[in-house]
């Protein structure tokens, strides 16, 4: 200890955090998940556009006009019902309640397979994608998108019943697509021509069209399998 100007100095004093070995580790995976998270939450964004939606396809697909040229865009990690599926209609009319008319600002992420802009639609601080999801109009699309908290949207709506999980076992438009691609057996056709039959009036007599008798009688018409009585030879 020393002293200057009458007042003693002392060494600071370090206060050591003893944790059990397995707390520790359990902390820093909790962390390292949070990162990992936080990362996977975060789809790249290539390019941000500013535009006016002039028409709303479904439930997933609009037009926003961007300096005076017609984009194409398909909203990114959601699968709203097709038009012609169940809840079609009401996931289109949801999201155009969203967005039409609107200016917005198109966060690109990619171009899909069918050329059409993928990317995050932003109604002032309201993400349109996660509010589909959110109201129950839409799946979370994650064969494609990997988002934590757009799962997180979808479980809750699926729990609170909202929009298309008011039914019980909606059908995910992607097994929807996928059975309008499966082809429809054909029957079999068959070569044999079906028969018709021939009533004897006068004898009561039935044949059909494999007999020699066939329309050959006098006074004859044609009848039904269960009219008359079945001709020796043929069988009627």
């Amino acid at each position: 200890m020393s002293e200057a100007n009458g007042v003693s100095s002392k060494a600071p004093t370090t206060c050591v955090l003893n944790l059990p070995s397995n707390f520790a580790v359990a902390l820093l995976a909790g962390f390292f998940l949070t990162g990992t998270l936080a990362c996977a939450e975060q789809p790249h964004v290539v390019d941000e556009l500013l535009g006016k939606v002039i028409s709303v396809a479904d439930g997933d697909t609009v037009t926003v006009l961007v300096n005076k040229e017609q984009l194409r865009v398909r909203l990114e990690g959601i699968d709203a019902p097709e038009s012609n599926q169940s809840f079609g209609a009401r996931a289109k009319q949801a999201l155009s309640g969203l967005v039409f008319g609107k200016t917005v600002t198109v966060k690109k992420i990619g171009t899909d397979r069918f050329g059409r802009t993928l990317g995050v639609i932003m109604v002032g601080d309201i993400d349109a994608n996660a509010k589909m999801i959110e109201d129950g109009w839409a799946w979370h699309y994650k064969q494609y998108n990997k988002e934590y908290r757009l799962a997180q949207l979808e479980d809750a709506a699926r729990k609170a019943k909202r929009g298309l999980w008011a039914d019980p076992s909606p059908l995910a438009p992607w097994e929807f697509r996928a059975r309008q691609r499966t082809p429809r057996p054909v029957p079999e056709s068959s070569d044999e021509t079906p028969l018709t039959f021939w009533l004897n009036v006068s004898s009561g007599v039935r044949h059909n069209s494999t007999c020699e008798h066939f329309g050959q009688t006098k006074r004859g018409r044609s009848c039904g399998p269960d009219e008359g009585r079945p001709c020796g030879k043929c069988g009627g």
